[in-house]
């Protein structure tokens, strides 16, 4: 059974939570998939955390959006 990023440490921002969710619009699965995008494009740290940044999460959403276009 895989627990996907339970076992990972992940810093991420409120603000940048908050953000997922008004991109995402009420769609919890695209809120999933955004998330799970800026995180594993996130940048790791020696001790394994990682951490994902406004940059990242830009960078994400706006793949997504020019996805969808």
């Amino acid at each position: 059974m895989k627990n996907g990023f339970g076992t990972q440490k992940i810093n991420i921002e409120e603000e940048l939570l908050e953000m997922i969710a008004v991109f995402a619009n009420g769609d919890a699965r695209t809120a999933l998939s955004t998330l799970e995008m800026a995180v594993l494009n996130g940048y790791m740290d020696t001790g394994g955390a990682t951490t994902v940044t406004r940059e990242t999460l830009e960078q994400c959403t706006s793949k997504k959006v020019a996805a969808v276009r």
